[in-house]
C-alpha cells in the first residue's frame, strides 16, 4: 500500500473517531437540555403555586384592611357621639384671665390627666391635657402671640403658640393652620393622631406652660403641679371651654 493510501486511510479513521465523539458530546448535550426543560417546568409550575399564595395574601390583605376602615368609621361615629353627649368638662375648678377662647372647637371632651403615666419611650407622667375630638377639628391659638411649628418627637406633628404670660403647645396634628404672628381665635392647626398617638383616639396634646409658675398651681389627681416648666391645663380649660 502506497503511503499515500495509508495517510488517507488514518485520516478517515481520525475523522470517524472525531465524529463519534461530537455524536456523544450532542447526546450529551440533549440529555441535559431534557433535563434543564424538566426542572423549568418543575419551577414553573412553584412559582404558579407561590404567586396563588401572593394572590391569596393580597386578597386577604385587602379584605383586612376594609374590615379596619369599617371598624374606624365605626369607632369615629361612636365618638361623635360620646363627644356630643359629654361636650366639655362637666365641671371643675375654673381660673380665667389666661387663656381667652377653648384652643379645640366643639365638639370635644377631656379631663384631668395631667401626671397620668404615660410608657413612651422613655416612661414619664403626662405633662398635659388630651382634648379628644374628631380628626381635623379646628385649634385655635388661645391668645395673641407668635405659632411656631415644633413637630418632633412622641408629638408628631406640634405647634406652639408664644404669648405674653407663657406658651402653649399642641400635639399630634394631623395638619396645620396659620402659623406666624397670630391673634386669639386664629386656627393654628387640626386635631389628629401624628406621632406616638398613631391608631389611637385623634386628640390635642395640650400644655401649658407659664412664664411663672403661679405660687399654688392646681394639684391633679395624681398628685402633680408641674412637670417640666408646665402646669395643670385643666382649670383654666374650664374656664374657656
Amino acid at each position: 500500500m502506497s503511503k499515500c493510501r495509508v495517510r488517507a486511510e488514518l485520516q478517515r479513521t481520525l475523522l470517524q473517531a472525531n465524529q463519534a465523539t461530537l455524536q456523544q458530546q450532542e447526546n450529551r448535550l440533549q440529555a441535559q437540555k431534557a433535563q434543564l426543560s424538566l426542572k423549568q417546568k418543575d419551577l414553573n409550575a412553584k412559582l404558579a403555586s407561590a404567586q396563588g399564595v401572593v394572590d391569596q395574601l393580597n386578597a386577604d390583605k385587602a379584605a383586612a384592611q376594609r374590615q379596619v376602615r369599617a371598624l374606624q368609621a365605626q369607632r369615629r361615629r361612636e365618638l361623635l357621639a360620646a363627644l356630643a353627649a359629654a361636650a366639655g368638662h362637666g365641671g371643675g375648678p375654673s381660673i380665667s384671665g389666661v387663656l381667652l377662647v377653648c384652643p379645640i372647637d366643639q365638639p370635644h371632651a377631656y379631663a384631668d390627666d395631667f401626671g397620668a403615666p404615660r410608657e413612651g419611650p422613655p416612661p414619664h407622667p403626662h405633662a398635659g391635657n388630651d382634648i379628644d375630638a374628631p380628626m381635623g377639628t379646628p385649634i385655635r391659638a388661645p391668645f395673641d402671640g407668635l405659632a411656631v411649628d415644633t413637630s418632633g418627637g412622641l408629638g408628631g406633628q406640634a405647634v406652639t403658640v408664644y404669648g405674653a404670660f407663657g406658651y402653649v403647645y399642641n400635639a399630634h396634628l394631623s395638619a396645620f393652620g396659620t402659623l406666624g404672628q397670630v391673634t386669639t381665635g386664629t386656627v393654628i392647626g387640626y386635631v389628629g393622631d401624628s406621632g406616638n398617638a398613631q391608631g389611637g383616639i385623634t386628640h390635642d396634646h395640650f400644655e401649658w406652660h407659664p412664664n411663672v409658675i403661679p405660687p399654688n398651681p392646681w394639684k391633679s389627681p395624681y398628685g402633680y403641679t408641674v412637670i417640666s416648666g408646665a402646669i395643670d391645663p385643666f382649670p383654666y380649660l374650664n374656664s374657656v371651654c
